[in-house]
């Protein structure tokens, strides 16, 4: 069978900050939990993961002699990196493209619909972060999978 994929979504916002402290315990233990690439380190996800403890010193370095503040760009990244807040926003981005209140996008895979002759959900390649300093600015480029059905409401209704 033949498929189409979207390759490709920007996210042009940054999802609010969480105000208290356990809000950021959770994030933080979400993003250790995660397979993310950062620079091209491998962080396999567990809860020993050492993500945090290079993730922050590597902010402060690239923020050095930037108008930046290096917290938030740490605090930033943190969000953007936790799959929970990522997700959101894709779906949310991805759904208003739909158009259509017959047609409803759910997730694949472990957190989601598991489709028919399927065993386990769709390998995914691991979140990918990139920061670095060019032309006296912060840049960061985050890739991350996110897999989606588009399915009849009809179809899932109560699922």
């Amino acid at each position: 069978s033949s498929a189409l994929f979207l390759r490709n979504i920007p996210l042009d916002t940054t999802p609010p900050l969480p105000a208290h402290r356990e809000d950021w315990s959770a994030l933080e233990e979400e993003v250790c939990l995660t397979t993310v690439q950062v620079n091209g380190l491998l962080f396999n996800g567990s809860p020993s993961s050492q993500i945090l403890k290079v993730l922050r010193p590597l902010c402060q370095e690239l923020c050095k002699g930037l108008r930046e503040n290096s917290e938030k760009i740490y605090m930033e990244s943190i969000v953007r990196l936790a799959n929970s807040s990522n997700s959101a926003d894709s779906y949310f981005s991805l759904n208003a493209l739909l158009g259509s209140q017959d047609l409803v996008l759910k997730p694949l895979g472990e957190t989601g619909i598991v489709l028919k002759g399927q065993n386990a959900p769709p390998e995914m390649p691991p979140t990918d972060l990139t920061l670095y300093q060019a032309n006296g600015h912060l840049h960061a480029v985050l890739t991350e999978s996110t897999t989606y059905g588009l399915f009849r409401r009809s179809d899932v209704k109560g699922k």
